[in-house]
């Protein structure tokens, strides 16, 4: 159980550098709509990796 809880935070890790956060944060949305529409975005920006102030530039930026 161990390893594979391992692996799924590697996977997790890889794709935080691997991604720009814009795309996390496109990804995130396209995935869990309800959670965005339920959850604070500094929540979100930390399960994302980045700083609350970085989601709301994605945010001004998209409208």
């Amino acid at each position: 159980m161990a390893e594979r809880y391992l692996i799924l935070y590697s996977e997790q890790a890889r794709w935080l550098r691997a991604t720009s956060a814009e795309e996390r944060f496109r990804q995130f949305i396209t995935k869990y709509p309800e959670l965005y529409e339920k959850v604070p975005l500094k929540h979100i920006a930390s399960y994302l990796g980045m700083a609350p102030e970085t989601v709301s530039r994605i945010l001004k930026k998209k409208n």
